[in-house]
Parts: C-alpha cells; sequence; structure tokens
C-alpha cells in the first residue's frame, strides 16, 4: 500500500507528513527514502503531484523526484506522522524533523520548515510589515505533547557513515575563527554565571543517567605534550588564583580531610575493640 493516509484526524487538523520513494523503486539506493517533509491541513498531502505534473510548485527539486517517480511507471508513498490541535505545534514538529534529517542526501526541502519558508530572504518592505502585525504578540510554550513527539523523532535515529564523513569534511572546511571574534565571545561570556538547575530539572536528569556507564569510566587520561603544559604555564601565568586553590582553602581543606581520617581510624579501633 502506497498511501499511508488514515482518513480521519483525530488529534486535530494540523498534520506534518513525508514523501518517500517507493520500496520497489528502480534505484535502490533511494528506495524507502524520504525526499520531503510538510505540514499542511485537508488535501494537502496529495496536491504536490498536481503541482509537479502542471510545473507550478515552487521547489524544482522535489517536483523533479516526483516527476521521475511517476515516469517510472510507481508511486509517491504518502504518510502521516502526527496530528496537532494548532498550527504552531505542526510548525515546530516539521521544523525538527527537517533539521533532524537534513544530514540526508535525498531530502529536497528548501528550508527547514515552518511558516512562510524559513531561510528565504525577504525585503526590507516584508520585514517591516511583519514585525508591525507581531509586534506584542508572544510565542506559547510548545506544549507536553509537542515535546514528546520532537523527542520521539530523535530517539534511537543514528547518521550513517557516509553522512557522518560529509557532516566531518564540512566541519574542517569552515574557516578558522579570527583573534577578534573569540575576543568577542570571551567578552560576552565574561562575568556569566550559569543558571543552577532546578529540583525539577536535577531529578529528571537523575532518571536519565540511571543505568548508564560513565563515558570516562575505566579510561586513563590521556597525558599532556609538553608543548601543552607550556600553553597552559603561559595562559595561566598573571591570571589571580581562584579562591579554591588560596593558601587558606588549602589548609583548610587539609584539615578537615585529616579530622575525616582520624574520625575514621577511631571508628575501626573501637570495632575491633568490642566483643
Amino acid at each position: 500500500m502506497d498511501d499511508i493516509v488514515p482518513p480521519h484526524t483525530p488529534l486535530g487538523k494540523h498534520y506534518v507528513y513525508t514523501l518517500s520513494y517507493p520500496h520497489d523503486y528502480p534505484d535502490s539506493q533511494k528506495a524507502d527514502s524520504v525526499f520531503y517533509v510538510g505540514k499542511g491541513t485537508g488535501r494537502r498531502i496529495y496536491e504536490h503531484e498536481r503541482l509537479a505534473r502542471n510545473r507550478d510548485g515552487r521547489n524544482p527539486y522535489k517536483d523533479n523526484v516526483i516527476r521521475q517517480i511517476v515516469a517510472s511507471g510507481q508511486k509517491i508513498v504518502k504518510k502521516k506522522l502526527a496530528h496537532f490541535e494548532t498550527e504552531q505545534e505542526a510548525h515546530s514538529y516539521e521544523i525538527a524533523l527537517i533539521i533532524l534529517m537534513r544530514g540526508y542526501e535525498h531530502l529536497t526541502n528548501l528550508t527547514d520548515g515552518g511558516e512562510g519558508a524559513t531561510g528565504i530572504t525577504r525585503s526590507e518592505a516584508f520585514r517591516r510589515k511583519q514585525s508591525e502585525i507581531h509586534k506584542g504578540q508572544t510565542q506559547s510554550p510548545r506544549s507536553e505533547e509537542t515535546r514528546r513527539k520532537i523527542g520521539e523523532i530523535h530517539r534511537g535515529m543514528k547518521h550513517s557513515e557516509k553522512t557522518r564523513q560529509k557532516m566531518s569534511e564540512a566541519w574542517k572546511r569552515r574557516p578558522p575563527i579570527s583573534e577578534e571574534t573569540r575576543q568577542k565571545m570571551g567578552e560576552a561570556q565574561r562575568g556569566k554565571r550559569k543558571k543552577p538547575q532546578s529540583e525539577e530539572q536535577k531529578r529528571r536528569h537523575s532518571e536519565f543517567m540511571k543505568g548508564r556507564a560513565a563515558p570516562n569510566k575505566g579510561k586513563p587520561g590521556k597525558p599532556l605534550s609538553e608543548e601543552s603544559r607550556q600553553k597552559i604555564s603561559k595562559a595561566l601565568k598573571g591570571r589571580p588564583v581562584p579562591w579554591l586553590h588560596t593558601p587558606e582553602v588549602i589548609r583548610k581543606r587539609g584539615e578537615s580531610s585529616k579530622a575525616k581520617r582520624q574520625k575514621r581510624e577511631v571508628q575501626a579501633t573501637d570495632s575491633q575493640s568490642a566483643p
């Protein structure tokens, strides 16, 4: 069955969907691959073939794929992934899915999704008009249901070795950060303190880490080279000593450790002498 589209939308009229190559597509590397992610209502999922046939679509890459599939005598695989009560929730889900799948070579989405085709450069007049429309409006937080669905997208999905190599090569081609940019980044972070975690965040993190092995457990630390030691020494010269390493703090910590050690020795002696 090529169309995996339920007839009803009990969870809301807005939905996010995918268009994929058929299972028996002649090019085995493309078979079953998703080539487009979209959102819509009603019969939006069915309109792409008509637009490709009439050459009325705004995405020539997607339209070309559709025409190639149709020309091979196959059908587009259409699948609704999730339904939402509001369009904003559908936007969030669509954007998350596109960003997650952006590394796959067959995806033809021109932008990262959302209303108005995110990523397209707009004129100054258009931006000004949109700014006036949205003044005073606040974005409502994502519902727990939306967060759960976005989390399910990320869970268990891994990039292929080919995709990892492409991402690595793209990262290597990035220009180095200039000294001026480094200084600006440092000034922006200077004096900032990390916001303490709430009890709820601590609880969730604790539950997430249960049963997981520490990433560096059992692994010996990599010794620093002489060059690295010299660089660290040079960078620390002239800096004030952190309060954790002042002589007074070191003395107090030593006294505290000595008192704890003596207490343990007394407890061990008492337990041995007990009848």
